[in-house]
């Protein structure tokens, strides 16, 4: 019984590895930014989605790890590295449809100054219209920032 169980255990071990997915990459952060917050808004229309967009290669992009905490208000960035692969050169999240209390199309100051912080580009989705604004650190300072993509809306406001 001994015996076998060792035999087992050391067989499994001897076995290669399972291959890991592959990483799906986008040729700019704004092309993995676009196609990221389309899903979040697919999946999750009513709460804050956010994360990282990586560099895993020169002129190659991935998306980290989308996080949520539940709320149409805020959400924290998930910055873990076991969250995401390569290094972080942009964040994005989502601003869910609550135009009586939001301004769903601009970012917030908390977002601005994040991207001051980090030196690190904001992607940010108007769940109301699916237009993909961006902040670049230093060259985009109106709270529009500026749209770099759209993706279709269905869902009606959370107010009404």
């Amino acid at each position: 019984m001994l015996l076998s169980s060792i035999l087992s255990f050391t067989l499994a071990a001897a076995a290669p590895a399972p291959t890991p997915p592959a990483l799906t990459t986008f040729d700019s952060p704004e092309e993995a930014a676009v196609h990221i917050l389309e899903l979040a808004y697919q999946h999750l229309p009513y709460f804050e989605v956010g994360g990282v967009i990586t560099r895993v290669s020169p002129g190659k992009y991935a998306i980290g790890k989308p996080h949520t905490d539940y709320s149409g208000h805020s959400v924290e960035i998930e910055e873990d590295p076991d969250a995401y692969q390569g290094v972080i050169v942009a964040t994005y999240h989502t601003h869910p449809c609550l135009d009586h209390t939001h301004i769903p199309g601009e970012f917030s100051d908390e977002d601005m100054k994040s991207t001051r912080i980090t030196g690190h580009e904001g992607f940010m989705a108007d769940l109301c219209t699916g237009e993909v604004h961006a902040a670049k650190p230093g060259i985009d300072t109106e709270a529009k920032g500026r749209i770099v993509g759209k993706f279709p809306v269905v869902y009606k406001r959370l107010e009404d």
